[in-house]
């Protein structure tokens, strides 16, 4: 139990230490006096895997590259599941998650995995995209934010709103004249204060209502935020009426100059690439507790893995073939890191327990300064350890002929589950 409490410690750490600089997931530098991180061996690792090629869940011991077989995936009633399109991990947990493409490009469901047996338990609900490959693991705190609130009718000290766009203009109560259309999409922070009290003014802030009062100036920032400005009586193709906006939020930041925002929560969500069957992906959102998925937004690249970097969610490394990309949420961006020497990297995934900065005998340190990036080449049949700044990729092991893992989660041996034998899952 102390060992998985350590882990999921680093694991924490490792989120908080990395942050976007100069274009590439980095490390904040430690502060003077801080530990530097102890020296690594890859003996010292484990990993988990899917097998597309046995459609086996396995185990591996980087220490001798031996595989030992869990078995199948399968439902509680013994049917195999074979469409896995990736795994992810939540540090404590006794549980994979996995993505079963039960409907191919239609549709694809999450499942809960036993991580001793196999045995898997699906949501009740699709996720509503099908084709869904590179599942990543992401925690977030904040808010998530749903309601409406009536605009004041002029910009003044007293009568305040600006919404900022993700192109960086912005949207304030000066616009909102007779002959604007309004507007519904994305947006990165909203400043307002309500016209009127209570009642059609009201957020649901996760999970409480809140009515809004007009005494007070709210204000919202996240990477995922969509709002609806719109008029409430159009005549004549003018607007007539009340001006209001819809907000929707997930992982944002609610504040307010009164006491009545509740306090923010902290959870886990899962992210993954749903593949387009003409071109390019869709990044997307799935909670964990139904299984439902929403867009975050539209990819070029048709990427196979997925590996989060940062600990606001808001970015991501991606691979396809040989190439390695980081996904920034906020700016709608993908941007080319590099690409290494192993083609069709199906499988990307940080290692659970390893701190940025942490160093593994005989490899440059650059490699792991933001923590250990691992892939899984499909082409090469290899594990590979892939640099953050350039997506140079070095070869762990031998090439493993007999193995395609599609989905991969390794992690240091006394963070494994069948070695701790933790018998508390984590919230």
């Amino acid at each position: 139990m102390d060992d998985v409490l350590e882990c999921k410690g680093i694991w924490m750490r490792h989120f908080f230490k990395r942050t976007l600089v100069a274009g590439t997931c980095s490390t904040i530098a430690l502060s003077a006096g801080a530990a530097t991180p102890e020296e690594k061996s890859f003996d010292d690792l484990v990993l988990y895997g899917f097998d597309n090629q046995t459609k086996t869940l396995v185990r591996q011991h980087l220490a001798d590259g031996s595989f030992e077989t869990i078995g199948s995936i399968h439902l509680t009633g013994g049917t195999v599941i074979t469409e896995i399109g990736s795994l992810a991990y939540v540090p404590g947990r006794l549980h994979l998650y996995g993505v079963w493409n039960y409907l191919g490009t239609e549709d694809s469901k999450l499942l809960k995995i036993n991580i001793f047996t196999g045995e898997a338990t699906p949501c009740a609900n699709g996720t509503g995209f099908g084709n869904v490959q590179g599942l990543a693991a992401s925690h977030r705190s904040g808010h998530n934010v749903d309601g409406q609130s009536n605009i004041n009718p002029s910009n003044g000290p007293n009568n305040e709103f600006t919404l900022t766009l993700p192109d960086g203009s912005v949207i304030t109560r000066d616009d909102l004249h007779r002959d604007y259309d309004g507007y519904t999409g994305p947006a990165t922070s909203l400043h307002f204060k309500p016209k009127g009290n209570g009642n059609d003014n009201s957020l649901t802030v996760n999970g409480e209502v809140v009515n809004l009062s007009n005494a007070n100036i709210y204000d919202l920032e996240g990477d995922e935020l969509t709002v609806n400005v719109y008029n409430d009586h159009i005549v004549n193709g003018r607007a007539m009426g009340h001006w209001w906006i819809g907000i929707e939020a997930s992982g944002g930041n609610l504040t307010s100059t009164g006491d009545d925002i509740p306090e923010s929560e902290d959870e886990w969500v899962l992210y993954a690439t749903h593949l387009n069957e003409d071109a390019g992906s869709e990044l997307i959102c799935i909670d964990p507790a139904d299984g439902t998925a929403t867009s975050v937004m539209a990819l070029t690249e048709a990427y196979g893995g997925l590996a989060q970097c940062g600990h606001d969610d808001g970015q991501f490394y991606a691979a396809v073939d040989s190439s390695v990309y980081l996904i920034d949420v906020a700016a709608a961006t993908e941007t080319p890191v590099g690409e290494g020497d192993y083609g069709e990297i199906d499988a990307l995934s940080f290692a659970l327990g390893i701190e940025a900065g942490t160093v593994f005998t005989g490899v440059d340190p650059l490699f792991t300064e933001a923590g250990a990036l691992f892939g899984f080449s499909e082409l090469d049949h290899t594990l590979v350890l892939v640099h953050p700044g350039t997506g140079a990729t070095l070869a762990i092991g031998a090439a493993i002929n007999s193995t395609n893992l599609v989905g991969m989660i390794p992690m240091l041996e006394k963070c494994d589950p069948d070695v701790s034998m933790a018998t508390t899952a984590f919230d």
